[in-house]
């Protein structure tokens, strides 16, 4: 499957989350494109239309990848191959670094299909198109048949708080929400998070209902996480009746934006230079100094003053003596 447009990386993330609980095993070799297992295909259908994304079902990873450039949105479809694709879907894979005015290239000569593209050998693309071609052949004919990998969820601050009791008021839920944010904070550190979750917890600490933020610029205050933690909450409160414990969730987590130090000194400037040689050419040196700019007369329009005074000393004695 394959989403297109501008996106956010924690918008990603969020539905990266969303598919693992559908399958664990996922394949991520792309930002945008995701292969995946087929373990619970209802709630994938629910994934796909509620992303609105597109995607196919085939036999190898490079028909199923053919096939969902063309796919319609909010759907799953399946395919025996990818013959009968049309090679405009070349272009919106990027590693091929296929561009338009290659693909009216190839529709000139009759090659407006995947099937046709096959049909032609390594040393006849790489004519055509240099290392591109080289690539679009071993992207034709190479297969991964390899299994896909168990996916490893990135790494996430939880906090969960149980209660001895089932709780129906808001007072000690909103006390123990406070409380499970101040860890989490702790926890963060220099860190920043992009997404927020709260979730009510049934007798076995599963996840009754659970409500996600996407934030637009990463949280890094207490004060700004806890606004958005009580807004997700009094959605909760509206729907959960019973609540035996709380769970605070922050995931997308980003380092802090690293800044280069400066390796070498920055060159001097004229006002560097001007101070070091003032202590001995002052008296010489001269500076301009500007009155009126828009005066066209020279004398009102500037003036060169010495940077420097020279101060002349003169004894008593070799006074007295002049005289």
């Amino acid at each position: 499957m394959q989403l297109y447009g501008t996106y956010t990386d924690a918008y990603w993330d969020a539905l990266v989350d969303r598919l693992h609980t559908c399958t664990p095993l996922i394949s991520l070799p792309y930002r945008g494109r995701v292969f995946c297992g087929l373990d619970d295909i209802h709630v994938l259908r629910e994934l796909v239309l509620s992303y609105n994304i597109q995607a196919a079902v085939a036999n190898t990873r490079h028909d199923a990848l053919l096939q969902s450039c063309r796919a319609t949105h909010g759907r799953i479809d399946a395919y025996d191959g990818s013959d009968d694709v049309p090679s405009s879907v070349l272009t919106r894979i990027i590693e091929l670094e296929i561009q338009d005015h290659d693909i009216e290239r190839l529709t000139l000569f009759g090659l407006d299909t995947i099937g046709n593209l096959r049909g032609l050998t390594e040393r006849h693309l790489s004519a055509q198109f240099g290392h591109r071609g080289t690539k679009l052949y071993h992207f034709l004919h190479e297969h991964d048949d390899s299994p896909l990998p168990f996916y490893v969820p990135a790494p996430s601050i939880i906090v969960a708080e149980r209660y001895d009791d089932v709780q129906q008021e808001p007072g000690p839920i909103f006390e123990s929400l406070d409380r499970s944010a101040r860890r989490a904070y702790r926890l963060l550190g220099t860190r920043s998070t992009w997404r927020v979750e709260v979730a009510c917890l049934d007798k076995a600490d599963q996840p009754v209902a659970v409500r996600e933020r996407i934030l637009r610029s990463g949280c890094q205050q207490l004060q700004q996480l806890l606004t958005h933690l009580h807004a997700l909450i009094r959605d909760l409160l509206t729907q959960c009746r019973h609540w035996w414990g709380l769970r605070v969730r922050l995931a997308s987590l980003a380092l802090p934006v690293a800044e280069q130090t400066a390796l070498f000194s920055p060159p001097k400037c004229a006002h560097d230079v001007a101070r070091e040689m003032l202590p001995r050419y002052g008296h010489v040196m001269r500076k301009i100094v500007i009155h009126n700019p828009w005066s066209i007369i020279p004398e009102e329009y500037a003036s060169c003053t010495p940077m420097m005074q020279r101060i002349v000393e003169v004894s008593p004695i070799s006074s007295e003596k002049q005289q």
